[in-house]
């Protein structure tokens, strides 16, 4: 297994420099005009502090940023109109989320969460296979601090059962009415939830009916709105 340590922008460095024969460094990579720098998880401490040295007072480096929030940030900033995220629109063909978007998107989710009174280090069940609004409800809740607890949709309802009751969740997301009628069952057994957010739209009447629980239930088109609200309201903290 291998991480990375930096990127180096090759503005003096070449192929050739001897930093790539440092006793920490097992592997490179070139990409443009840049170098990506990778270790052992197991690597030579001191030897890499002097590579780190080495670097600072002869190369123009960057070190990686430490959360997917911050890199998308960073590569919202970049890249602001490069399409980040791509899927079938009801027509059946692709559609585009720009990385602006994206991360505006994420944003807008965390602080909708947050509106709704998640706090840093919640526990929040993502049931859901891969869509695009489980990357964007994904990185909007690492945004405010919080953990997502993730399954995907063939769990069945003792997987969710021993899941959602072990993490305690409050908060569950979930990809589709069927998922929701399958946590909205064990709402007997599952006494900590209070929220259920649903990737597709939910009707009037199923929002009814799950209230009976005293348990709310908001489409994710919902949280958008009461986090782009929130934000305005309180800019800069998220």
């Amino acid at each position: 297994a291998f991480r990375c340590i930096c990127v180096v922008r090759r503005s003096k460095a070449t192929e050739s420099d001897s930093y790539y024969d440092a006793p920490c460094i097992r592997k490179t990579a070139f990409y443009g005009s840049y170098t990506i720098l990778f270790s052992n998880f197991f690597y030579n401490a001191e030897a890499l502090e002097n590579l780190a040295f080495t670097l600072v007072c002869n190369y123009t480096f960057c070190i990686m940023e430490q959360t997917v929030p911050k890199l998308i940030r960073k590569s919202a900033a970049e890249w602001p109109e490069v399409a980040a995220q791509r899927f079938r629109n009801k027509n059946g063909d692709f559609d585009s989320i720009t990385y602006r978007e994206l991360f505006q998107l994420s944003l807008d989710f965390g602080a909708g969460l947050l509106k709704l009174g998640v706090k840093r280090g919640d526990l929040i069940g993502l049931i859901s296979d891969n869509r695009k609004e489980w990357l964007q409800a994904d990185v909007g809740i690492m945004a405010i601090g919080a953990i997502d607890v993730p399954r995907g949709c063939d769990a069945t309802s003792q997987d969710l059962e021993t899941i959602l009751s072990l993490t305690s969740c409050k908060y569950v997301i979930a990809e589709n009415i069927t998922q929701v009628n399958k946590i909205f069952a064990l709402a007997e057994k599952l006494k900590d939830i209070t929220h259920i957010i649903c990737f597709e739209e939910v009707t009037e009447e199923l929002k009814n009916s799950v209230k009976q629980k005293n348990i709310s239930l908001l489409s994710f088109d919902d949280i958008i709105k009461i986090g782009k609200s929130f934000r305005i309201e309180n800019k800069d903290l998220v």
